[in-house]
């Protein structure tokens, strides 16, 4: 199996590399085979015999032994070489240019970005900072950070926690706190593209007693422009690994829980808001939290 740097320790031609130092071993490579008449800036032909066509047939072997396959396949077919394969010179020079990122059809750009961005990534907004957390990809160019933006922050997993046993005020307050400094943190226009967030909510009490001594709350809320807002809850022992056991939150919770969802749908289609509506979301679930209206079941 190829590895990391074995196309320029090998001395092939391919794609963005120095071709002038290629050419230049490539014409000591036929030199050395007795091909002088094909190196890349001879003037001198072999002539239309049939001698000259087996030489001009070998050198171009020689030459292509030395160019890795995706150039050849990228060759035009219609190239006639002339008789010292110049023109054959030319159209390698011309392929083995730099290869343009932007010169790939949107279409498949955005493929290469969500091959790079949709590996199921998630982050704690506690431990969130643009500079560390953003992927490397985002930091290329303006051009590059605009289309890749929207499938990074539609395929990325946000989550917070919120402790409210003990101090409950101070919990919210500080989750609340969080989620001010995450979301202006933000670039522009990035809310809309949202699609997840998880809020966890630590200490209160288990709805039955078993192997797992702590227990929480995990709110998974979700936007599709196509089903809108969406929250799915289970009772789990850890946020991280997400352990789900069964649904804890009791009757009067849950219909809370609906209405505010209910509510903020309603807002979202009014004004065409998109992925902001999970951050409207959270809060919303906060409030609940803080005027003690989320409770699990007895």
């Amino acid at each position: 199996m190829a590895r990391l740097g074995d196309f320029e320790l090998s001395g092939i031609l391919y794609a963005g590399c120095d071709f002038d130092a290629w050419r230049d071993k490539t014409d000591a490579w036929l030199r050395l085979r007795g091909l002088e008449s094909f190196v890349s800036r001879t003037k001198k032909g072999e002539g239309r015999s049939g001698m000259a066509q087996r030489l001009k047939e070998k050198a171009l072997d020689a030459i292509c032994e030395r160019v890795d396959r995706a150039i050849i396949r990228r060759l035009p077919t219609t190239i006639k070489p002339d008789d010292h394969l110049q023109n054959f010179w030319k159209q390698l020079e011309e392929q083995a240019k730099p290869f343009r990122f932007e010169d790939l059809t949107p279409e498949l750009r955005c493929k290469v970005y969500s091959s790079i961005l949709g590996a199921d990534a998630s982050y704690n907004l506690s431990q969130w900072t643009p500079s560390c957390s953003l992927p490397a990809i985002l930091s290329v160019c303006s051009t590059v950070r605009k289309e890749a933006m929207p499938v990074y922050y539609s395929s990325t997993e946000f989550r917070a926690t919120c402790k409210v046993s003990g101090g409950r005020d101070r919990g919210i307050e500080r989750t609340r706190n969080t989620m001010t400094s995450w979301t202006r943190s933000l670039a522009h226009g990035a809310l809309q593209h949202l699609r997840s967030i998880n809020l966890y909510v630590a200490g209160l009490s288990p709805r039955t007693t078993g192997p797992v001594e702590s227990f929480g709350n995990l709110l998974q809320f979700r936007f599709s422009p196509i089903t809108g807002l969406t929250c799915d809850e289970w009772q789990s022992a850890n946020p991280e690994v997400a352990l789900h056991y069964h649904k804890s939150l009791n009757v009067q919770a849950k219909e809370r829980l609906q209405k505010s969802l209910a509510r903020l749908e309603k807002y979202r289609e009014v004004t065409s808001l998109r992925g902001e509506v999970l951050v409207m979301a959270i809060v919303d679930i906060l409030e609940l939290l803080e005027d003690g209206k989320m409770e699990r079941e007895a």
